[in-house]
């Protein structure tokens, strides 16, 4: 729309609303939550708002889409949108960039951080920060990763409780502010262990301090903690390939050949605000990789039954894959993940020097600049009285992206 509403008198408010009580937040938001004629916000933020709205329309909106669309069918003029905590976070928060053509003015307020540490005394400012609102967001990997964690809970915060408890983490100082800025406010403080056996209500914040240990790192998931399950790779190799995918935390990644779901899961923990698909043929492996997904806690990880390139029909394009298989269907596949992304960075992983050179040379047919190297590991073993090296196959990776300015499959 939108500009030659703009420019017709129509002003646009983004109003940070604190934690919802007009003690924290500005007069500035206190004087445009009276005037304006329509306010749009969450259900939840309207209702607790609703002392300090004027009399203009309510609209609901659970994400930047709907307030766009609600604002551009408006005969009002004066727009209110409500945001939870500061306006840069929270259900509608981090979707309003793409209103910035309605020029809007933002009206800043206290951040939901900001509160929290002032009523647990702790800091965030080295803290990592998860919403559990949004779908499939892991826990436990990020606090095996972190010393610190603010967490925006749900309504399922057992089954995450749970997955701290069983991973060992039941000593995690857990601070929990239920109902924040509201006159129900209560705060507990114990461990994960004991607030397992609790329940909490579902607009609850949480504080997780890591109690012992170190943490384990966003990267390097060593071998023993796949136990019975098993892995394809060691932890090494799973290292040296991650290094070249250089995996983001907001990545959708392949894993094409998933086997045991070792790499899937490292992928899972790495990309642990993505999303990771892990294909894989044989069912037993299959249900391995899903088993293992579910004991370390990745809601992300995807796992599915099924063939490349067919199994990758109705998922969402790849940032990064992984390729440890379909010799005889390598340059379908590679073309398939190209036209999805010509921007995807892919590994392949293969035992067979012959598919490596194959793959290497199809991918620079593809206009990618290729890495190819040679893996070898040894172990070192105790025999007897004696020490000795025991070494695993040698792995060729072959990895590459495509280079700048290219963009056509």
């Amino acid at each position: 729309m939108g500009n030659d509403k703009a420019k017709g008198g129509r002003s646009l408010l983004i109003v940070s609303c604190g934690v919802g009580d007009k003690r924290f937040i500005s007069r500035q938001a206190q004087a445009a939550l009276k005037s304006a004629e329509l306010f749009i916000g969450t259900p939840g933020l309207l209702r607790k708002m609703e002392p300090l709205l004027g009399i203009g329309r309510k609209a609901s909106a659970v994400n930047a889409g709907e307030v766009r669309r609600i604002i551009e069918q408006a005969d009002e003029k004066r727009i209110a949108v409500l945001s939870d905590g500061d306006a840069g976070y929270g259900a509608l928060g981090e979707g309003y960039p793409s209103l910035v053509d309605l020029r809007p003015v933002i009206i800043p307020g206290m951040s939901m951080l900001s509160y929290i540490a002032s009523k647990t005394g702790i800091p965030y400012g080295d803290a990592a920060v998860l919403d559990l609102n949004k779908p499939q967001t892991a826990l436990l990997p990020v606090l095996e990763a972190s010393r610190k964690v603010f967490v925006f809970g749900t309504s399922q915060m057992a089954g995450y409780f749970g997955e701290i408890v069983s991973a060992g983490l039941g000593s995690t100082a857990v601070f929990a502010v239920e109902n924040p800025g509201l006159e129900g406010e209560r705060i507990f403080r114990g461990t994960a262990a004991e607030a397992a056996g609790r329940h909490f209500a579902e607009n609850t914040v949480y504080v997780f301090l890591r109690a012992q240990g170190s943490p384990r790192g966003k990267s390097g998931i060593p071998d023993e903690a796949f136990g019975d399950a098993g892995r394809d790779m060691t932890e090494e190799i799973r290292a040296a390939l991650f290094s070249k995918l250089k995996i983001a935390g907001d990545d959708v990644v392949y894993i094409i050949g998933s086997g045991l779901g070792d790499t899937a899961a490292e992928a899972a923990v790495q990309a642990s605000s993505g999303r990771v698909f892990a294909i894989e043929i044989d069912r037993e492996k299959a249900k391995t990789a899903a088993e293992t997904a579910v004991k370390m806690g990745l809601r992300n990880l995807n796992v599915i039954g099924g063939s490349a390139p067919e199994a990758l029909a109705h998922l969402p394009a790849p940032d990064a894959a992984v390729i440890t298989c379909c010799k005889d269907r390598i340059r379908d596949l590679l073309q398939i993940l190209v036209s999805r992304n010509p921007r995807v960075k892919i590994a392949a992983v293969t035992h067979d020097m012959d598919f490596a050179v194959k793959t290497a040379g199809l991918m620079e047919t593809m206009y990618f600049d290729t890495d190819e190297v040679m893996l070898s590991v040894s172990k070192r073993i105790k025999a007897g009285d004696r020490h000795c090296l025991r070494p695993e196959d040698p792995v060729f990776l072959v990895s590459g992206v495509r280079r700048t300015g290219i963009d056509h499959g």
